[in-house]
């Protein structure tokens, strides 16, 4: 017959065992997570939001050409 302390410890190996099975998986959704929100709010969004004011305000990219020192070709 176990004990409380053996029951105790069984499940709790059983527990690690079950996540150590989807301990990969965990792994590549948050790294797959992570990637996204690195990427994607910082070099699409900004290049998004100059697009939109040059939409908006046609000048506005001309204006930013001229303070970034660039020639329009």
């Amino acid at each position: 017959m176990k004990s409380n302390r053996q029951k105790e410890d069984n499940t709790l190996y059983e527990e690690i065992a079950k996540f150590r099975k989807r301990r990969i998986w965990w792994a590549i959704a948050l790294v797959l997570i992570s990637t996204t929100g690195i990427i994607i709010p910082i070099v699409p969004g900004t290049l998004l939001l100059l697009f939109a004011l040059a939409l908006i305000r046609p000048g506005i990219m001309e204006k930013l050409r001229r303070y970034f020192g660039l020639k329009k070709s």
